[in-house]
């Protein structure tokens, strides 16, 4: 099943460097792998994550559509820029929500999960990603799902 989160941006995204470097500065083991223009890009945006495959679909959306769609939640804005990111595996999961808090932080931005309903602010964003990964660390410990004997 493949989930979704959405950027909602006072700037735009720079560069895959300005990123990257938004990435580190919060000590997140991400590495976005893209020599693509950001300002075009749409579909696969390559990474990596503790060196596993968690690249996730990135690419730039009409803020307007959205507020018309998600009508009964308080987005803001509007927006000048919106970023869509699309998921699927428990690591493209961690890849999307480290990347998207580091998208935050760069951008002065919130973050939309609409299958909470739920807005977040960078802090708030950065905590999510830190609680998906350890979340998706005891998934797959086995620690999570395991039957006490």
């Amino acid at each position: 099943m493949t989930m979704e989160a959405y950027a909602f941006c006072a700037r735009p995204i720079k560069s895959i460097e300005d990123w990257q470097a938004s990435i580190d500065a919060l000590g997140f083991d991400l590495r976005l792998r893209s020599a693509r223009d950001l300002a075009d890009h749409r579909g696969h945006l390559p990474a990596l994550w503790r060196g596993r495959e968690a690249g996730l679909e990135f690419g730039a959306c009409a803020f307007a559509e959205l507020a018309e769609t998600y009508d009964d939640i308080d987005l803001g804005g509007p927006w000048p820029y919106a970023y869509a990111f699309y998921f699927a595996a428990l690591p493209s999961c961690v890849g999307t929500w480290l990347a998207l808090a580091a998208c935050l932080t760069l951008t002065d931005g919130v973050a939309f999960d609409p299958q909470e309903g739920r807005i977040l602010r960078p802090g708030e964003a950065a905590r999510y990603a830190q609680d998906t990964e350890n979340e998706v660390d005891r998934i797959e410990s086995g620690e999570v799902g395991r039957t006490p004997s």
